[in-house]
């Protein structure tokens, strides 16, 4: 038998992989598939978990699991479209299961208290950040380049404000 990681130090080896694949802020299917693509290496992650082994796989209580996926059942009907718990992979006799890979997924990517869960800040490519400051200081109004390239005027502000004191 194969040496297993907790659920802690999987959900940690996948947001490091985040970070470095720049995924925090992708489309959450891509982000989703590319978790899903890392962790194949761990072949057990394929196991099957009902609300109670997967419970005690994260590290919750059982009723903490079946709240996460009542609510995520009532928010997908709802359509709701943040961060929810995953529906499962498997039903039996009206009893859900998730493999131990989408409950990594879930873990990894749910968002609270500071620990975890994608940024939602975007990142800008220092080109990107240059073409748009030039057009405003070439005279271009900044309301108008900030719509024309997606991003708020106050941060296109901000971005031409540091442009004029370094002097570029």
């Amino acid at each position: 038998m194969t040496d297993r990681k907790t659920a802690d130090e999987l959900v940690n080896e996948v947001r490091v992989m985040l970070a470095s694949e720049r995924l925090l802020t992708a489309a959450p299917a891509k982000r989703d598939a590319a978790i899903r693509e890392y962790l194949t290496r761990y072949k057990w992650l394929g196991e099957f978990a009902d609300t109670t082994k997967a419970a005690a796989f994260l590290g919750l209580s059982v009723e903490s699991v079946r709240t996460y996926h009542t609510q995520g059942t009532s928010r997908r009907r709802a359509g709701y479209s943040g961060w929810m718990w995953p529906e499962p992979d498997l039903v039996v006799a009206r009893r859900p299961a998730w493999t131990l890979a989408t409950l990594v997924i879930a873990r990894a990517t749910m968002p609270g208290r500071g620990r975890g869960g994608p940024s939602t800040r975007r990142h800008y490519d220092p080109e990107f950040k240059a073409a748009a400051t030039g057009r405003v200081l070439a005279g271009e109004p900044l309301k108008t380049v900030a719509a024309d390239a997606g991003i708020s005027a106050h941060t296109l502000s901000a971005w031409v404000t540091a442009a004029r004191k370094s002097g570029d």
